[in-house]
Order: C-alpha cells, then structure tokens, then sequence
C-alpha cells in the first residue's frame, strides 16, 4: 500500500508496545505497519460501575450523542461525545425481547433513525428500533458469537463476531459477505467504518488484544488489511470501537483494573507533520 493511501495514527504518548496482562493470559502487542495511536482524553465512566460489561458503541451524528448496550442489561445508555463520563439517560428494552444486549449501530437520524441491536443468546436473532416499535429479525449470520455493530452508507451492517471473522449483510436479509481478520485468535469485539481519500475504511478491535487493524473495502467484497496499530493503554479488555467523524478521532471503550474508560484517540496522515493536524481534522 503506497503512503499516499495509508494512515499513520501518530503515537504520543509513550505506552505503545507495553505488554497486556488478561488473567493468567499475558498478551504482547503484535507487529503494526504504519499505523500507532496518540490518546488524548480519558474519561471514567462511573456511571457504569454496575455493569460489569459494556458492550458496543454506536455515533449519532444528528444528536452528538453516543450510545452504548449493556451485556446483561435491559437498557441502552446514551451520553455526550465531548463527555462520556456525563451519562444523560436510558432507553429501556422491552421485557424479554433482548437476552444479552450485544452490538449496536444506528443508520440516519431523527425520526427517521433506525436502531440496531444484537443479542448474544442462542436463537440467532437481532433487532430493530423504528418508528417507535422494535422489529425482530432472524439468522444473524454471527450467530451467537457476534459482537460489535455497525453500518455503512448504503445501510449494510457489519457486525464483528468471536470466530475470527467480520460480516457484511442486510438488515432482516439474507445476503452476507464473511471477511477474515488477521488476529482472529484475539477475538474480534469492535468494529467502525470511516472515509479516507474516498476509501471506504474498516477497523477491527480485540477483546483480548489492545490492537486494531484495519482494511480497506470496495465493492463488492474487496477485503484488503492495510496494517494494525496498538494501543498505548493498560487495559484488562476492549469493549468497543467507533470513529466520530465530527472530532475525526476514534472511541475506544475500555475496561481497566475493572473500571470502564472510554478513550480518545486522534489520528494523523502519513508524510504529515505535526503541525498540519488541525487541518487534518477538519479534512476529516
């Protein structure tokens, strides 16, 4: 991949490369091609201090709010971009409709939205919110194993899944492509779409694993890795992964000695200098 084509997340901080410990697991950080990360806000979530989970993350560009789900919960949390650590409400679940609140993605804005979530039970089923009613859809093509949501111009969703894959479908459809990530063994969590150069860019995050890798995509199933980078954080696993274009930064929901954080992360341009960065965000 030549530079003009590839990001370069510019490293400032001084953590990257430091091993991950999980349990008895310990986990190093794995090669990176062109990409590091520069963390620039850290917010606790001490609204969360119930959860022992959370799950995913989902933009709405409409609103400037970011919504989270609850593995175990019958709620979905939505907060300020500029201050997770302000939570601002609840949408409750309907009573025994969703098991275990898994991945989430939201397509348009306004009345117009639809919310998407999946559940981690067994019945490969996951769901809809539009127009004030949820739709249930069958044959999540992740099946149990799937994690992280999200979705693209064209409303596919992608949804990252614990066997090592990435999957591309249509909502209540049954059209799927399945890509395979590189650090499939770490258990892919999170997953976010964003632009670059008029590329259409995918990065995959790690439960068990501070690394993220990313790939470029074009119709109709060009899956081609692009590198990886990790991130500069102790943290005991990741939850979730989404890039806000509005701050051009990435958001990673983290749980650390058994707190949840969410972190920001900024990126730069290959070949660029430092001082170029307030331009790069606002190309972003």
């Amino acid at each position: 991949m030549t530079g003009s084509r590839a990001l370069v997340l510019v490293f400032l901080a001084g953590l990257a490369g430091s091993a991950l410990s999980v349990g008895d697991v310990s986990i190093g950080p794995r090669p990176s091609a062109l990409y590091v990360f520069d963390i620039v806000n850290d917010w606790e979530l001490t609204w969360a201090e119930s959860f022992y989970w959370l799950s995913d993350l989902a933009y709405d560009p409409g609103t400037g709010l970011l919504w989270t789900s609850t593995h175990y919960g019958d709620s979905l949390a939505y907060f300020p971009a500029s201050d997770p650590g302000m939570l601002l409400g609840w949408q409750d679940l309907p009573d025994g409709l969703i098991d275990y609140p898994r991945g989430i993605a939201l397509y348009g804005t306004g009345a117009g939205q639809y919310k998407y979530v999946t559940d981690a039970n067994f019945a490969d089923e996951y769901f809809c919110y539009y127009d004030g009613e949820w739709i249930t859809y069958q044959d999540d093509p992740a099946g149990s194993q799937g994690q992280g949501l999200a979705v693209d111009e064209e409303g596919y969703l992608w949804e990252a899944s614990y066997s090592g894959s990435v999957y591309r479908f249509t909502p209540g459809g049954h059209i799927s492509w399945e890509f395979e990530v590189e650090g499939s063994s770490y258990y892919p969590k999170g997953i976010t779409l964003f632009t670059h150069e008029g590329n259409t860019m995918v990065a995959v995050s790690f439960y068990f694993d501070n690394e993220v890798e990313f790939y470029y995509f074009s119709e109709p199933d060009s899956w081609v890795y692009d590198g990886s980078a990790s991130v500069p954080y102790a943290m005991d696993y990741c939850e979730g992964l989404e890039y806000i274009p509005d701050r051009g930064s990435f958001y990673m929901l983290v749980k650390a000695s058994g707190t949840h954080h969410m972190l920001e992360m900024y990126t730069d341009l290959l070949g660029l200098q430092p001082e170029t960065w307030g331009g790069i965000k606002a190309a972003f």
